[in-house]
Formats: structure tokens, sequence, C-alpha cells
């Protein structure tokens, strides 16, 4: 039976391979955790059996992280790789709250799809990882909306957060407002046409470099391409980059879509993963191979 221990290091391994790891190296991190996943199945079996050995019994201890919503081996890597104490999630957890509950006292409901939102568990745990790894010095993301990916990346890491939205919902500017005084000097956020926006910025501030991007703006083939190709402007020498709504098959993915898969087949980005996360939601993770898309 696997140890415990080893199926900790696997999984520390890949949230790795997925940051910054060639496809190849990702492929085999995230086959290598599958058959780790089906050693814990049957150690599971076998406590309900009976008579397991001291291997299956350090193994429960995984199923009953695994239970707790999936998200005990998280917590741990993150715990082993020397970042984020588990304790630090449940801070998250609570700065989540307060900013829902400073849209309920405002009478605001958030009308569209956030990170914060349990359909998109795959992502937070991709985001929680990227945001305790280290490397995350400046975050750089299209489609602000009601602040809650910014708001992951602001109590998990150091970094300096920019954001760039259309502000064309209610609730988008109290959100800035909330995260500028819980945050105070590590959020930007500009507002106004990211395809005008974007290159602006970068006109106007060339040293701010991303680390990390997160294209999750508008849906149209043409504001995600054009967000696409600014950041490869902005990107650091070591980053990342993902976009949002693909692979997906609702038809607000179809833009987002179309922009990424004509980029990766044009060699400006090079795909790293792509995670389904039922019809209507999905991320792929990338970077870019040329500056020059």
């Amino acid at each position: 039976m696997l140890p415990l221990a080893l199926l900790l290091a696997l999984r520390a391994e890949c949230s790795w391979a997925s940051f910054a790891g060639p496809a190849t190296e990702q492929l085999q991190c995230e086959e290598a955790t599958v058959t780790a996943s089906s050693m814990l199945l049957q150690a599971r079996q076998a406590t309900v059996k009976g008579g397991f050995d001291a291997d299956e019994l350090e193994a429960r201890g995984a199923i009953a992280l695994v239970e707790d919503h999936r998200r005990g081996l998280d917590l741990h890597v993150m715990h082993n790789q020397g970042g984020h104490d588990p304790q630090d999630l449940q801070a998250l957890k609570s700065w989540m709250g307060k900013l829902d509950q400073m849209f309920r006292d405002r009478g605001m409901a958030v009308t569209e799809g956030n990170s914060g939102q349990q359909p998109a568990h795959k992502e937070q745990v991709r985001y929680n990882e990227w945001a305790t790894n280290g490397h995350l010095s400046t975050l750089c993301e299209t489609g602000f909306n009601a602040g809650h990916s910014a708001l992951r990346f602001l109590a998990l890491s150091e970094a300096h957060v920019y954001e760039f939205d259309l502000g064309e919902h209610p609730y988008a500017m109290p959100a800035e407002g909330f995260l500028t005084d819980s945050f105070p000097g590590r959020l930007n956020v500009t507002w106004g046409d990211s395809t005008r926006t974007l290159p602006s910025f970068h006109e106007a501030h060339p040293l701010v470099k991303c680390s990390l991007m997160i294209v999750d703006g508008g849906h149209s083939y043409e504001v995600a391409l054009s967000d696409l190709k600014s950041f490869a402007k902005m990107a650091a020498d070591e980053h990342i980059l993902a976009i949002d709504d693909t692979p997906c098959a609702k038809s607000y993915c179809e833009g987002p879509t179309r922009a990424w898969a004509e980029l990766t087949a044009s060699g400006c980005i090079e795909q790293l993963e792509r995670v389904p996360m039922g019809a209507g939601r999905g991320f792929s993770v990338g970077r870019y191979a040329s500056r020059e898309c």
C-alpha cells in the first residue's frame, strides 16, 4: 500500500509541474497521482472489511482528508511545501465570507459566475497552489468581476494584483473598495475595455512583469484574443498563463476556446493543461513560447 507521505510528495510535485514543468512531466505526475488515488481506494475497501495493515492505517488518514470536501491533501501539500499553513485557507474562507456579506449588506446579488463558487473547485485548488508555491510576485488578470479570485491571491500570497475590468457590474467597484481597504497597497484595478486598457497600461508601466496571468474577461473571440496577445508582452521570464471558460461547451466558451486554440496552433502559447469542469466551466494552462503573438 502507498504510504501517505509518498502520495503527498507526488501531489506536491504535480502542483509544481502545473506551474512551470513540461507537459510530459505534468502528465507523468497526473498518472502517478491517479495510481496513488486507486491505492487509497483499495485501502478504504480494506478498512471496511477490517484486517488492514500499518500502511493501510496510514492511508486511512489520507482518505479522511479526501472525504473532507476533497481539500485535505491540498492543504497538507501547501503545508509541506513550506507555503501557507492550512489555517491560511480558513482565513481565506473568512475573507470570502466578509466579501459576500458586504454584498448582502448593500443588497447586491453577484450575477456572474466566479472562482469562489463550488462548481469551480478544481480552479480554486489550482489558484491556491499558485498563490502558495513561493514563485508568485505579480498577478495580472482580466475580469475582476466581484473580486473573488483577486481576494484569493491577496489573502494567500504577498503578490501585487493588477486587475482589468469593464466595471459594468454594480458590485465591481464596491468589491475594489473592500479589497483595497483590506489589503492596502497591493491592488490596482484599471476600469475600461481591456482591448484598450491593457496596451495602454503596458505602455505606461513597461516594468510591470506578470508572473501569473489569468484571462477571464470578455467572452468574445476578439476580446480573448486581444487579452492573450497583450499579456504576452507583459509576461515575466518565469510565468504561467491561464484562461477561463475553455474547455467547455456553452456558447460563452466559444470565443475563449477559439482564441486559445489559435494561439497554441500558431506556436505563441505552449499548452500545459486543460481542465474541464462540466459543460459550462473549465480552464486551460500554458505559457508563452513567444512574446510577439
